[in-house]
């Protein structure tokens, strides 16, 4: 199945469900005192076919003992949310 013709809004949709999964995957696992800056990206274009990137920084307290593969993490299950979430896009 293809995609339907997506609009501005729909556009603004997938990006912000997006953001807000990276950002609540890593807030869910990295107490907040310890994040010191949290980065997140999200470019959503759609011509012909959809094109998605999404990139994420955390910087955190020199103290804090997270792992900073959770950005990767977050990233990952983003693009695996996506597919389910383009569910509701198709013709």
């Amino acid at each position: 199945m293809t995609l339907r013709r997506l609009s501005r809004r729909d556009l603004d949709e997938i990006s912000i469900f997006l953001h807000n999964t990276v950002s609540e995957y890593i807030l869910q696992r990295v107490p907040r005192k310890e994040i010191v800056d949290l980065d997140v990206s999200v470019r959503v274009e759609y011509d012909d076919e959809l094109s998605v990137d999404i990139s994420a920084e955390v910087y955190l307290d020199e103290l804090s003992d997270a792992d900073p593969s959770i950005v990767d993490e977050a990233v990952d299950l983003a693009y695996e949310r996506l597919e389910d979430l383009l569910e509701d896009y198709r013709e």
